[in-house]
């Protein structure tokens, strides 16, 4: 089983089955069990599956949308690795069968994962419950802001996971009308990523690796000036709106982005502290 879900779990946010889960509600079929979506999803035509291969292509890509790619070509734009690469290749060469092995091994696992899920039911019901997005990302809040605000959407869809599935992001997709934009939590994650953390070699080598990114350090640069607006920095760079909030959300998870308080023309300050920590820990390590 190990192998299987290897095999199946494709690097992204969200997984193959989530676009076609997604294709569903858009045509206003909405499952109210995991049998019932496992049914609905093995029975989708060639044509949908590629749509929702396509469209999660597009979101790996980060929003950029080439019309005249096809899904071969939309794969080789991603900066997804190797391995990763030859699993979505596989479900475009085979879309029907992929469909197929997978729904089949979410209906093996569900057995096994049902209980515990319904463990943790009242954590998840009870943090849904109390949190509110203006305290998590208004103007006073934990988080100041994600990128969210700027895509234009005033209602988004909350998913709340157990608190053993470590997770915090959004999904943005405006080709998908019903859910467009999805926040993606985990119980109490707000109460984990505010822990103090030391600079250890797993904290750092994280951290270099949002920073790795050329386009997202060219955001994070453009981020810590006065008057930055992400429509501006879109267009400095070349990237979508979508892509500037993708980059800014990975680096306010990353610690990398502070949110200014003091100075109303700078939105973010870089977290020089977490910074200097990283300089410390290289100068340390190899003795500079």
């Amino acid at each position: 089983m190990n192998e299987r879900l290897s095999a199946y779990l494709f690097e992204a946010n969200f997984s193959f089955l989530h676009y076609l889960y997604f294709e569903l509600l858009e045509v206003g079929q909405d499952p109210q069990t995991l049998e019932e979506a496992c049914q609905l999803l093995a029975g989708l035509s060639q044509e949908t599956v590629e749509r929702a291969i396509r469209l999660a292509l597009i979101a790996i890509n980060r929003g950029e949308n080439n019309q005249e790619a096809d899904l071969l070509e939309l794969l080789e734009q991603t900066d997804l690795k190797a391995e990763d690469k030859w699993k979505w290749f596989q479900a475009i060469r085979k879309p029907l069968e992929t469909v197929r092995e997978q729904v089949d091994l979410v209906a093996e696992v569900a057995s096994l994962y049902r209980p515990y899920y319904e463990q943790f039911q009242e954590q998840r019901e009870a943090f849904a419950a109390t949190f509110s997005y203006e305290e998590i990302y208004g103007e006073d809040g934990l988080y100041k802001t994600s990128g969210v605000e700027d895509l234009g959407y005033n209602r988004l869809q909350f998913v709340v996971l157990s608190p053993w599935l470590v997770h915090f992001s959004y999904m943005y997709n405006p080709h998908y009308h019903t859910c467009p934009i999805i926040l993606c939590a985990s119980v109490d994650i707000d109460k984990l990523l505010l822990a103090d953390r030391l600079m250890d070699e797993d904290v750092l080598t994280t951290t270099l690796k949002v920073m790795s990114d050329e386009t997202r350090y060219k955001v994070m640069v453009a981020l810590t000036k006065p008057h930055a607006k992400s429509k501006d920095i879109a267009e400095q760079l070349s990237i979508t709106g979508a892509a500037v909030s993708f980059h800014t959300q990975k680096l306010i998870n990353a610690k990398l982005l502070l949110f200014n308080t003091e100075d109303k023309t700078v939105k973010f300050d870089a977290n020089k502290s977490l910074l200097r920590e990283m300089i410390e820990k290289l100068t340390e390590d190899f003795d500079l």
